[in-house]
């Protein structure tokens, strides 16, 4: 929402660095090692979010980790 509110309006100076720093999120997605998850996880990477990526296999683990701004996660949650 705030994001969309910043896009609408033009900001000179200081504020355009806050603009800017509103634009960049953590994000936290769960089953990203395929399907759906893994395609949000590649989507917001290349938006410039920082993207913690949960997955199970080491496999997924590993290619997730070499996409610039994902940090891979091992989620295990069947195990509690």
């Amino acid at each position: 929402m705030v994001n969309h509110v910043l896009q609408k309006r033009e900001v000179a100076g200081p504020a355009r660095e806050v603009k800017a720093a509103v634009r960049t999120r953590r994000v936290l997605v769960t089953g990203a090692g395929s399907g759906i998850g893994r395609a949000i996880v590649e989507y917001l990477a290349a938006r410039g979010d920082s993207v913690f990526a949960g997955a199970r296999r080491d496999r997924d683990l590993g290619e997730l980790g070499r996409v610039r701004n994902v940090i891979p996660v091992r989620l295990e949650v069947t195990r509690a």
